[in-house]
């Protein structure tokens, strides 16, 4: 099969990878499929990645990675709390909303993907729910909140963006969602009336998330 000098071979697997899972789902690919979709031989693919999903943590890490460059852009120059974690939402939701194609198969897929695809995962998410748990040293915030209170909020929206992702429902737009989680998110921290703030706070600028 004759190479295609346009495409580096590990830029067509990893293209082959998402549109093979979204068409059929990550656990119906077959390492054949791949290579076909792609390209490219088995010894081209062998020489970059350990097996399929070694291929897949490899995507997965590459845009975890993207978010959280994305996410911590976002947040720079903010100390309020409330503040970092708006900022953390909408970077989240766009990141996600920018190419739902992609989302379906980074989020969709995530759980059929193997360990060390779900131990990253569990990296990054445990990052914003160290952050959600900051929370409780705001002045004013109930002694009897615990680390399980922003697990269990940072736990709900995951579930919920995975439940849309998987069912291949469009991603309603920001300012429908966001303040919403947000509102869910302040509520134990800061009270009713800090909560009731976050549903009439604009999005931030589309260059600033």
């Amino acid at each position: 099969m004759p190479p295609r000098p346009q495409a580096s071979e590990r830029a067509r697997i990893r293209g082959a990878l998402v549109d093979l899972s979204f068409e059929q789902g990550f656990r119906n690919t077959s390492l054949e499929q791949i290579l076909a979709r792609a390209e490219v031989e088995r010894a081209a693919f062998e020489g970059h990645y350990a097996d399929l999903e070694d291929l897949f943590y490899e995507f997965w890490d590459e845009e975890c990675g993207r978010f959280e460059a994305r996410a911590e852009r976002a947040r720079q120059g903010l100390s309020d709390w409330r503040d970092r974690v708006r900022a953390t939402a909408y970077a989240l939701y766009r990141y996600l909303a920018e190419d739902e194609r992609l989302t379906k198969v980074t989020v969709g897929e995530m759980r059929s993907a193997g360990e060390r695809t779900l131990v990253r995962f569990g990296q990054a998410a445990g990052a914003l729910f160290e952050l959600i748990d900051e929370g409780r040293e705001e002045p004013g915030a109930p002694g009897s909140l615990s680390v399980n209170t922003a697990q269990s909020l940072g736990g709900g929206v995951f579930n919920q963006i995975y439940m849309t992702m998987a069912k291949g429902d469009p991603m309603p737009p920001e300012d429908e969602i966001v303040p919403q989680l947000m509102y869910a998110v302040v509520l134990p921290y800061l009270g009713p009336e800090a909560a009731q703030e976050e549903l009439s706070i604009p999005p931030p600028p589309l260059s600033a998330a």
